[in-house]
This record gives C-alpha cells, structure tokens and sequence, in this order.
C-alpha cells in the first residue's frame, strides 16, 4: 500500500510539530471515568422518570445522553493516545536518548535497498507513522533530509537543502535525467557540502534525445560533471561513477588531480585518466574500484599508488584500456626506486589488472599485506621459452598449499587456493592461444603451474576444452595429478575426467597417487548440451544426449577398469563418489570395488 508523505514533505523545517497533549495518562483515564460516571447518572435519572416526564423533557434528556456520548468518545480518545505514548515511552528504544536513536534510524535508512534515493522518503514516512516519538526525531533531525535525488522536483530539492542545514549531503544524479543543467543549477552553492556523490544513468538515452530540449547533449551533461569534480570538495568521501556509455560517447575526462582530500571510496567506470594513477589520486583512499576506464599506468605507478595510499584497503581494477605512462604529456616515466625494504599495508582485496610474471614480482616483493582476505592475480604467460610462467614470490605460498581447484579452459588457467590467516588466493595464468608451433610451450606453462602444489591433500581440477580446435587435453589430469604426491582427495569434472580414470587407472608399475582415498565425478551442464568428446583411447568418455546406451556402457567400463586396475594394485579406494549422470543402470559391480559408493543428483536438465 502507498504512503501518502505529504503531509511530512509539506511542513517547513521550522514549522510547530503538534505537541503531545500535556494530560498523562492517569489523568485521562480518570477524566474517563469522570465521563462515564456523569453519564450513567444521567441515564438512570432517565429510565426513573420516562412515564412521568413530557415529551419536551425526555428530548432535553436525551440531547444531553447524546452530548455525553461525544465527550465519551474524546475521552476514550484522548486516554488512548496517552495510553500508547506511555507504552511506547515504555519501549527500550524510545529511553534512548535522541541523538542515539536517530543514528539507529539513519543507519536503517542508509541499509535500506535504495533508500538514499527511489523510495527515501517512503521508508522516512513510514518511520515516522510508527509513533510521536519518533516523527518528532526524523522531523526535527536535519541528517534525515541529506539525501536528495535529482530526478525530483526542484521545489523538494530546494526543501531538503533547507531541512538539511548544514550536514554533508548525499546526492545522486542520473544523466539521462530530464531538466537536469536547472537542477544542477539549484545544487551548485551547495556543491561543497557533498560528502556522497553518485553519478548514474545511461548515456546512450541522451544520445537518443537529441532533439527534445528538455535532455541536455553529453557535451553539456560531461562539461557538469567536471566543472563538479574540479571544486574542491574537502567534504566528499565516497565518490561513484557508473554510467553505462555506448563506444561513440565521449568519455569523462579527470581532472590531472582530483583535489578531494576526505575522500574515502572511489568507484569510477568508464572514464579517462589525463595523467598517471598515483599524480591524480589523493592518498586518503581506502576503497578503490576502476572499471571499463583509459588509463596510463604500469605497474611502478601501482606500487607507488598502494605506498602512498597508507590506509588503502581494496583495490579493484577490471577492463582496463591501459596504456602506457610515457604517452602523457609533460610524464618522463621515471620508475621510481623501490623501496629499502617490503612496505606493510592493510589491504584486504587486491585484484590489479593483467601483469607480466615480472611486473607481479615487483608488486609483491615490495609490499606485505598482513591482513589480506581475497588476492585475483591475472597473469600473462609469454611465448618467450625462456621466460618463466610462475611469479617466484608466489612459488612458496603455492606449495604450503593443501586444498586447490583447478579450472582448465582453451586459453586460461585458473588456480585457487586458500593460505593461512584464511586468504584467498585466485591466480589466473593466460595462455598463448593454441598453435601447433606453441603446443610444447603450452605444456611447459602447465607443467611449470602444476608443479608447486606438490603437498596437495584435496584437488578439484574441472577443464571445458571442447573448443580446441586441435587434440583433445592429453597430458593435463596427469600434469596435476602426478606432482600431489600426498594427494588424499581428487575431484574430477568436465572434459578431463577420461584422460584423469585412465591415468588413475595405469597398470604400470607405478600406480599414481597411493594415498588416494576418495573420488569423486561430477557433472556439469556442458556435459548435457554438446556432441560427446574423445578420450586418449579414442572412445568417449564425455557425456551427451543421444549416445544412448553405449554411452552409460562405456562410462561404466571405464570406471570399472579404473578401480579394478587399483585394486589389483592394493590402492582400493574407500569412498567413490558418482553424480547420478554419470552412472544408469547396475552399480552393484562398482560396489564390490569399493567400501562406500555414493550416487548423489545434483543435475537438474532444464
């Protein structure tokens, strides 16, 4: 049902607040009962004298009956609102003092989806309809009408300003807002009381409108926004900038520093850096997003970005255009000198663009992170032979390593782990793109990533090579596979599951992995949805509609085989876990081959 917040969006801020009436609650009941009294005096004094009165008396008897009603009615009245705000007086809450209770009510808001600007000042009248307590908090409290919207009218613009006094302010503003430049025009003396500034909306609505005069052209709608990102804001602390932009846009253009000296969180996407990271950046950040945006930049400006930010605490960048720092004008690309010894920063989520193995090197041979949850490493593996494909400053965290999954796809490698205190580790190596005169470095990259998780305990490794355009993925389970010596748990998922069972299942004298324990094949949606791909015997061991029955017999056979093959070698496992897509029909001759067989459902075909 829709609140009707007229009523408090019409009151001017100094506007009397109807008080609460002085009489307590003792006293209105006793008024009360006074009433009822009175009134059941009245009527007993009617009903002795109904047959001896005339009617003209009965009439006067009777008005003053019904007079007495009404007063009955107001009393009831007023004893009721006295009764509730003592019962609401009574709740632990209302004790609070007001200024405690309106952070809690701010911090409602604030948590509220969209409450800084669709439905604000819905979820604000509803606080204020849940007792006279608390409308007189909201309403009195100036905090309660920072947060203003430029889609609104200028006349609630213009009240919230004036309600709001002199606390910073949240403002949003979408671009493709109609009669946005007189809004922005209203905004502008208040320009340095922003502490939050959003910027929103759609670009490609104001291209589209070129001829409505109500929308203004993107020149004039960017020429704003720098205008507003040149002030010094010394209140702002969060500033946001997500704009969807079609590729014949104009980009925003930074200013070569952006002189906001509280602000705390920056989240731009789709903008253009005129000079490097660290010049235009102040160093009171702690959260950094960068999306979709032309920079120049390597990763010395990186490093010198995350020194000079002392209380940075994530950093993101994502679809990058970058470029490098010596093509901006009047930059002589001087790499600065690392510093004498690791510099320690709080960061807890570090994910920079894609970086060479010696570019990550420098960034992590110069920086500790003691507090760090969640590192994204994207790695570029050259075609040099000769180069290296593994950071050496991560070589020591991979191998402590116990618990990896291992995603395989044409062109990437994506490795992730888990180090103590709890952080998580997500490297993703690119590849060179699969030709024949690269295939042997292919390998070589495989084998160099593989070979540090040597102390594995549990490997999920999950691989989506159907695309190749060349051989199928031989060599990759045993790439991974081989080097866990210690490998207790195995995983398997994908195209790789039917060079994995025949490796697993190698009759040599040498069975791979003695100390595997517990199996496990789990299917995917892929495997449902695509023609069936081969296995190193030239059979298939993939899954697919319309392969019939030789297909469940061939997935049986060759699980079969595998753990006959261990068996014989006295490495019978104890617990082979199989997702229902896998297996059709009899299992009781899987059962024999092990101690605990587990056939689980979790593929839903839609």
């Amino acid at each position: 049902m829709a609140v009707d917040t007229s009523e408090f969006e019409s009151k001017s801020p100094t506007a009397p607040i109807q008080s609460i009436p002085p009489r307590s609650a003792d006293e209105s009941l006793s008024q009360l009962i006074s009433v009822l009294q009175e009134t059941l005096q009245l009527v007993s004094l009617v009903k002795d004298n109904v047959e001896t009165d005339t009617g003209a008396i009965l009439r006067t008897k009777v008005s003053a009956m019904q007079s007495s009603c009404r007063d009955i009615n107001a009393s009831f009245s007023a004893a009721t609102v006295a009764l509730n705000q003592r019962s609401n007086m009574d709740a632990s809450i209302n004790k609070l003092p007001d200024e405690i209770l309106t952070d809690i009510l701010l911090l409602h808001l604030e948590l509220s989806p969209d409450a800084q600007y669709v439905q604000l000042a819905r979820q604000r009248a509803l606080l204020m309809l849940v007792c006279r307590h608390w409308f007189s908090v909201i309403h009195r409290g100036c905090r309660f009408w920072r947060f203003i919207s430029l889609a609104w009218p200028e006349t609630k613009i213009e009240e919230h300003l004036t309600r709001s006094r002199d606390t910073g302010l949240y403002l949003r503003l979408n671009v493709d807002e109609p009669h946005l430049l007189p809004k922005i025009s209203v905004i502008r003396p208040h320009l340095p009381r922003i502490q939050h500034l959003a910027v929103g909306g759609d670009f490609h609505d104001v291209l589209t409108n070129t001829t409505d005069p109500d929308f203004p052209s993107v020149d004039e709608v960017i020429d704003c926004l720098l205008e507003i990102s040149k002030k010094p804001l010394t209140r702002l602390t969060d500033l946001i900038f997500r704009v969807y932009q079609p590729v014949a846009s104009p980009k925003l253009r930074l200013p070569a520093r952006l002189d906001f000296p509280s602000l705390s969180t920056l989240n731009l996407v789709g903008c253009f850096f005129r000079s490097s990271l660290a010049d235009s950046l102040p160093n009171s950040l702690r959260n950094i997003v960068i999306e979709l945006t032309e920079l120049f930049s390597d990763v010395h400006d990186l490093l010198r970005l995350i020194i000079q930010c002392p209380n940075l605490e994530s950093l993101i960048f994502r679809w990058l255009n970058l470029k490098p720092r010596h093509l901006i004008q009047g930059d002589d690309d001087e790499t600065a000198s690392p510093p004498a010894k690791p510099v320690m920063r709080p960061l807890q989520i570090l994910e920079p663009w894609t970086l060479s193995v010696d570019d990550v090197n420098v960034l992590m041979e110069n920086l500790t992170f003691p507090h760090l949850s969640q590192l994204l490493l994207r790695i570029l593996v050259t075609e040099s032979p000769s180069s290296a494909v593994v950071p050496r400053s991560l070589i020591h965290g991979m191998t402590e390593t116990q618990d990896l999954v291992v995603d395989l796809s044409h062109s990437l490698i994506k490795c992730l782990y888990t180090r103590l205190p709890e952080t998580k580790y997500v490297l993703e190596f690119t590849l060179p793109a699969e030709i024949p005169s690269l295939h042997a470095r292919r390998i070589r990259a495989l084998t160099e990533i593989a070979r540090p998780f040597k102390n594995l305990r549990s490997l999920h490794l999950h691989a989506r090579l159907h695309s190749m355009s060349s051989s199928p993925p031989l060599g990759v389970a045993e790439l991974f596979i081989t080097e866990a010596e210690w490998l207790e748990h195995l995983s398997i998922s994908g195209d790789i599951v039917g060079p994995a069972l025949d490796f697993l299942g190698t009759t040599t004298d040498t069975t791979p992995c003695p100390h595997l324990t517990s199996l496990s094949i789990d299917a995917i949606d892929e495997d449902f949805t695509r023609a069936q791909p081969l296995g190193s015997d030239g059979a298939g061991f993939g899954s697919g509609i319309g392969t019939g029955h030789y297909m469940w017999q061939h997935r049986r056979n060759m699980i079969e085989s595998c753990l006959k093959h261990r068996m014989a070698a006295g490495l019978k496992l104890s617990k082979l876990k199989l997702d229902s897509a896998w297996m059709d029909g009899d299992v009781k001759r899987l059962k024999r081959l092990v101690d605990h067989l587990d056939i689980v459902n979790n593929w839903k075909h839609t």
